[in-house]
């Protein structure tokens, strides 16, 4: 059935190629949008008696550049420089300025979608394709697994009144030894189907954020021939800070992850009603993590506006330690004035996401301040100092708006590694420190800017070690492929095990021993661990370096008359390192001569049904579009295709999922 599986795959990459086609057609609509913007202001030039409105052109000024340098900050690194082609844009929600009617609002621009659905598609080709996975970060493969393959919902943010939880943890599924899942091997129907369902959703996501990109060329047109029929615009908006705050996470012992809940409070001092728009967006010693948009509200004046909103993340075990650094700022517009104000910010707040015990040791043994922030005049300086105990770490971020000329200098005793986190050499990780620290920032730019320093000191830990194991039982899989002229086929089963030491100060050497299976009769050879940035065999010990990661498949290969059943062995890890702190881990580690062991159990089924194909059993035309109904396994995706013609693959039209008595039910638009 490979070829099946492989045929849905083209017809997702064919509706994917739609995007690419309608690169030019939105490249040329822009350009041709933005030569009318042009032509406007050029007209007021050559006959400034045709000018109908005042224009306050700082303002104005203000805000095309804020927007230039945010679009700009997505694609290129922290010296101007494009992305590399093997990297994933760092694309965010903004909010931007719209003309409506006589008023001018403000509307938020989603390009974040397009990042999200591009590494749920990276993970997908690296779990199945090693030989293409070292392409992909493994901080952008760490942030999938934690959050797509972990959080009950979509990646990243989730509405301010989230109905659905934390899906059963790696912890929980570890130790459960009924559910079983697909392979997620390569050529195998588990992957075929994920990697399709993802192409599909990349090519309907992709489409999308060329619309609104071409969308964001209209707004910025609107917001000209608005002012141009209008009257005079305001220079200021007086909006007051009230509180910026993300509290502690709890997380349940058997969940790796939980919904941070994320609080903004504006007041509008200003003498007519403001519309505010806030966005958090969240980091941590890695760089940027997600970010939730608060939505937008109208303030009458005096008004305090509270915005409140969740995220999902990952325990600080799976990520950073350190904890999170949430990045707040706010848009905001005056429709009677029909003011433009430049985006109000950055603010600051630090936070962990554990379970109770681990936030207990966090906040006994590390703190976070805010030594400096406000407003920096061109070439301005400010300095501050703090005192770290020795051995403690201590981590530095200086946020500033995407495009700011903010330097930051650190002196004191240890080695510092900088980061460009929004700006360049805005953070700074000082893994052993000890004494007093000088903190420097800097306006090296020609306007004011400006700014908030973070500072998070945290005693140290020793080596940490996050471990994601998305699940511990599987059910093997039959492949083939050609090669050479040949068939190659035979069946393979996988168990996905990703290791990251999240400490950042000590490393580790961790040994991975996979035991025979048995069903109590018949015997499987234990699992070879294949290495899947490196595309090699895993031999010998792993060694993880600070803030390093390792991604493992453990594949089981039962010859092909092995008989069908469930069997079932075990896999042992076991840390060595100087200092390890199990308080910090879910899970039961024993403490033997050579380190710390943790023993999971999992299993391996072989079913040799071959399971029938779906079939359609209705298709209507209905109220403007096509209902498709029909039979599948219960509980598989299903991907139903147009085409023309009954020899073309078509195109996805629909993904959808099979009930639990197998029916499935689809619409085409």
């Amino acid at each position: 059935q490979a070829s099946d599986y492989r045929a849905n795959i083209r017809a997702a990459g064919a509706a994917a190629s739609g995007a690419k086609i309608n690169v030019y057609y939105a490249q040329n609509e822009m350009e041709t949008t933005f030569s009318e913007i042009i032509d406007l202001l050029r007209s007021y030039q050559n006959d400034p008696t045709s000018m109908t409105s005042y224009y306050p052109a700082a303002q104005l000024l203000a805000y095309v550049k804020g927007l230039n340098s945010s679009i700009q900050a997505m694609v290129t690194d922290a010296q101007g420089n494009p992305l590399g082609s093997g990297r994933t844009g760092r694309y965010r929600n903004l909010w931007t300025y719209v003309g409506s009617g006589d008023d001018l609002v403000v509307k938020e621009i989603r390009l974040g979608d397009i990042y999200k659905a591009q590494i749920q598609m990276d993970s997908l080709i690296a779990e199945g394709y090693s030989n293409v996975a070292d392409r992909y970060n493994l901080n952008a493969l760490r942030a999938l697994e934690s959050m797509t393959n972990i959080a009950g919902t979509a990646f990243g943010a989730v509405s301010a009144d989230p109905v659905v939880g934390f899906a059963t943890s790696a912890f929980s599924m570890m130790l459960d030894t009924s559910t079983y899942v697909g392979a997620q091997d390569t050529l195998d129907k588990a992957n075929a189907y994920n990697l399709a369902k993802a192409s599909a959703d990349l090519a309907v996501t992709g489409n999308l954020l060329l619309s609104r990109e071409i969308g964001m060329a209209g707004d910025l047109k609107s917001v000209f021939l608005t002012m141009d029929g209008w009257r005079k615009v305001d220079p200021e908006l007086p909006l007051t800070l009230i509180t910026a705050d993300v509290s502690d996470a709890a997380a349940d012992a058997a969940s790796d992850g939980a919904y941070a809940a994320v609080a903004i409070s504006v007041r509008n001092d200003h003498g007519g009603s403001v519309t505010v728009a806030p966005t958090a967006e969240i980091y941590d010693s890695f760089g940027f993590v997600d970010s939730v948009s608060l939505g937008s509200r109208t303030l009458a004046p005096g008004e305090t506006g509270e915005f409140t909103g969740y995220i999902a993340l990952p325990v600080n075990v799976l990520r950073d330690m350190g904890g999170y650094t949430a990045v707040f700022t706010f848009a905001a517009s005056e429709a009677e004035t029909m003011t433009i104000a430049p985006t109000f910010g950055p603010y600051a707040a630090h936070f962990n996401v554990g379970t109770d015990a681990v936030l207990a040791y966090l906040r006994a043994n590390s703190s976070a301040s805010q030594p400096l922030g406000g407003s920096l005049a061109a070439g301005e300086s400010r300095s501050a100092s703090i005192t770290a105990a020795a051995g403690n770490s201590l981590r530095i971020f200086a946020a500033a708006l995407p495009g700011s000329e903010l330097e930051l200098t650190v002196s004191g005793e240890g080695e510092k590694k900088y980061h460009d986190h929004i700006n360049e050499n805005d953070f700074v990780l000082i893994p052993e420190a000890s004494g007093t620290y000088t903190l420097t920032v800097t306006n090296r730019g020609e306007t004011d800017l400006d700014f908030v320093l973070t500072a998070v000191t945290t005693s140290d830990t020793g080596a940490v070690l996050g471990l994601a194991m998305p699940y511990a039982n599987v059910v093997a899989g039959r492949y083939s492929y050609e090669e050479d002229g040949a068939e190659v086929s035979g069946t393979r089963a996988s168990l996905p095990v990703s290791l990251y030491e999240t400490g950042l100060v000590r490393g580790m050497e961790i040994e991975i021993e996979a035991s025979p299976l048995t069903d109590g009769v018949n015997t499987l050879p234990a699992a070879l661990i294949e290495d899947v940035i490196a595309d090699a065999p895993a031999e010998g010990g792993i060694v993880l370096e600070p803030g390093g990661g390792k991604k493992l498949l453990l594949v089981y290969r039962p010859d092909d008359a092995a008989p069908a059943g469930e069997y079932r062995g075990t896999v042992t890890i076991t840390v060595k390192a100087e200092q390890f702190e199990t308080a910090l881990s879910p899970y039961a580690w024993t403490r033997t001569d050579d380190g710390w062991q943790f023993v999971i159990p999992v299993g391996v089924r072989i079913d040799t049904d071959i399971p029938a194909p779906p079939a359609i059993l209705r298709a209507a035309a209905e109220e403007g579009g096509i209902t498709v109904e029909g039979w599948s396994e219960p509980g598989s995706s299903v991907i139903i295709c147009a085409a023309e013609n009954g020899s073309e693959p078509g195109t996805v039209a629909a993904v959808v999922s099979a009930e639990t008595d197998g029916s499935f039910t689809g619409r085409i638009a």
